[in-house]
C-alpha cells in the first residue's frame, strides 16, 4: 500500500513455503529422540542427523520500506518430513541408523590411501588398485584420484 509515493506496507502470503531443518544431535535414541532415564546404553547414540521438513503458508507483513516486518500467522500445510540417520566414517556415507549404537560402522576409521609419485617411487596405480581389491563386496567407498605438483 503506498500513500502520495510513500511505501506504507504490504502483506505477503507465501503459499507453499518450504522448510528444511538439518541438525546434528548427540546422546539421542534411533528415532532422535531424547532417551528417557534407564535407557540401556547401546540404545543411546552419540550422534546422529536429524532430517526435517515441512510446507507451510505463511503471512507476513513489511511497514516502511522494509524498515519494520514480521510475520502474523503461519499455517502447516504437510508435515510428514521427519528421519533420522546415522553417519558411517568407514563407508562415508549416510544411512538408516544400525540397530545398536555398538555397531562397527559408527566406529570404523575411513579409507585413505596416499601415494607419491618422483624419483625411486610409484605412480600410485598399484597402491590404489590394492586398496580396491581389499575393500569386501559390500563396502562402499568414495575415492579422489589426481595428482598433486608441490
Amino acid at each position: 500500500m503506498t500513500v502520495e509515493d510513500i511505501n506504507i506496507g504490504a502483506l505477503y502470503l507465501d503459499l507453499p513455503a518450504f522448510n528444511l531443518t538439518v541438525n546434528t544431535l548427540t546422546n539421542a535414541m534411533s528415532n532422535c529422540q531424547t532417551p528417557p532415564a534407564g535407557t540401556p546404553s547401546d540404545q543411546i547414540y552419540a550422534e546422529l542427523i536429524h532430517l526435517d521438513g515441512a510446507l507451510v503458508a505463511e503471512l507476513s507483513y513489511e511497514l516502511l520500506d522494509g524498515h519494520e516486518t514480521g510475520v502474523i500467522e503461519t499455517w502447516t500445510i504437510w508435515d510428514a518430513l521427519d528421519k533420522c540417520y546415522a553417519f558411517f566414517p568407514g563407508l562415508g556415507t549416510i544411512g538408516t541408523v544400525p540397530s545398536s549404537s555398538k555397531s562397527p560402522l559408527l566406529t570404523a576409521a575411513a579409507i585413505t590411501t596416499c601415494t607419491t609419485g618422483g624419483t625411486g617411487s610409484t605412480t600410485g596405480t598399484a597402491a590404489v588398485g590394492a586398496a580396491l581389491k581389499s575393500l569386501s563386496p559390500g563396502a562402499k567407498a568414495g575415492a579422489v584420484i589426481g595428482e598433486f605438483l608441490a
